[in-house]
């Protein structure tokens, strides 16, 4: 529900988004603890490593400008579709997040 206020296309101004019934947020949280259940499992088997501390990492990043740019059109691909969003300050935000790595 919180991109019903984009059914239109980008709003005038922001409005209060209706928040979701009681029963559908249990339903929400379950399905993610169900997902870090699994993810606990894949852990214990040994098929994944998990570091809280995000420290170790057997591969590098290296990204150019030319993927940031274009994981940035595949991901305003689908409201761009559906809502015709027309992003304002996402681009700024992808090129800031790779800057580092970049």
């Amino acid at each position: 529900m919180w991109d019903s206020i984009y059914y239109a296309g980008n709003p005038p101004k922001l409005l209060r988004v209706p928040e979701k019934p009681l029963k559908e947020a249990r339903s929400l949280f379950s399905k993610f603890e169900l997902l870090l259940k699994q993810v606990s499992m894949l852990r214990h088997a040994g098929l994944i490593e998990v570091d809280s501390n995000l420290t170790t990492s057997p591969k590098g990043l290296s990204v150019n400008q030319n993927q940031v740019q274009e994981c940035y059109e595949t991901s305003m691909r689908w409201p761009k579709k559906f809502f015709n969003y027309t992003p304002r300050f996402v681009r700024v935000h992808f090129n800031e997040f790779f800057q580092a790595a970049m």
